[in-house]
Formats: structure tokens, C-alpha cells, sequence
């Protein structure tokens, strides 16, 4: 209905919003291939707009649903392009978000900078939830991969964060 709105009034940019907001709700519905159908089309409208903080977060958007279809090498393209024009716009939330999810896929795909990435999350939070969701991340590719002392060190401040 919003998307038809939009259209009617020519706001465009408020049709493709509408339209990543229905992906992002497809998503949480678990229905992730109609989500990656909806941002497709998205993405090729946004290949030939400038940059702004709705390109990427529609890239970011494609990039998650990527991921998780599993067509992996594609979501960290479209998460690096995503991450980029974040950091162009000097967005933290964005960027964090961005960030989040590239360690993710990077963890999918058994790259060592995943490690990396969520330490950068982590350091770019801007709630709290957000830093500990990282550092759980953190921790659990951490004690997946035995590093035993580097989660030992983690482990403390993830507990502090808990208890408030």
C-alpha cells in the first residue's frame, strides 16, 4: 500500500524505502528467497542513483539475504559496497550494522578477518545490545576455534554487560 503510494506521488525514494522495509519484513518472516527477489530489484534501481544511507542500507539488506541463501561471496561484495558508502556518510549505526553482518559472512566462508570484524563492531556500537551481540560473536568464534586465552579475556566484560 505504501509502495503504491509512493509510485502515485512519483516519490521514488520513498517507494524504494517502502520497498527495502517489505524485504526487511520478509525476511524476519524467515522468508529470505522473496526477500532477495524484492532487493534485486531494488539494487538495479539503486546501481543508478547516487550514493546515499538508502543505498546502503538496500545493499545491506541484499547482502543479509544473500548470506543467508548461502550465495556467500556475493553478500560480502555487496556488504563491502554497503560498508563503504556507510562510512562515506559517516554513519555508526550503519556502519556497525555493516560491520555485524560482514563478520558473519566472513565466519560463513571460514575467513580469518571475521575475527576482526566483530572486534570492530563491538568497538563501533552504539547500544549496548549491539556491543554484545559482537562480543558474543567474538567469543563464540573464539572458543570455536580454541583460542582459549583471547576468550578468557573476553569473557569478563561480556559477563559485566549481561548483569546491567
Amino acid at each position: 500500500l505504501a509502495e503504491k503510494a509512493y509510485a502515485e506521488a512519483g516519490d521514488e525514494t520513498g517507494k524504494l524505502g517502502s520497498q527495502i522495509n517489505q524485504a526487511q519484513a520478509l525476511q524476519t518472516l524467515g522468508l529470505y528467497r522473496s526477500a532477495q527477489t524484492t532487493l534485486e530489484q531494488v539494487n538495479q534501481t539503486l546501481k543508478a542513483w547516487p550514493d546515499s544511507l538508502l543505498k546502503a542500507t538496500g545493499l545491506r539488506s541484499l547482502g543479509l539475504a544473500l548470506q543467508v541463501v548461502g550465495d556467500l561471496g556475493r553478500s560480502q561484495a555487496v556488504l563491502q559496497q554497503s560498508l563503504a558508502i556507510a562510512q562515506q556518510f559517516n554513519s555508526p549505526a550503519d556502519i556497525n550494522t555493516t560491520l555485524f553482518s560482514l563478520g558473519n559472512t566472513a565466519r560463513a566462508l571460514q575467513k580469518p578477518e571475521a575475527l576482526a570484524l566483530y572486534q570492530k563492531a563491538a568497538e563501533t556500537a552504539t547500544t549496548a545490545i549491539a556491543k554484545l551481540e559482537a562480543q558474543l560473536n567474538q567469543l563464540s568464534l573464539l572458543v570455536e576455534t580454541k583460542k582459549w586465552a583471547e576468550a578468557n579475556t573476553l569473557l569478563p566484560e561480556i559477563q559485566a554487560a549481561i548483569a546491567n
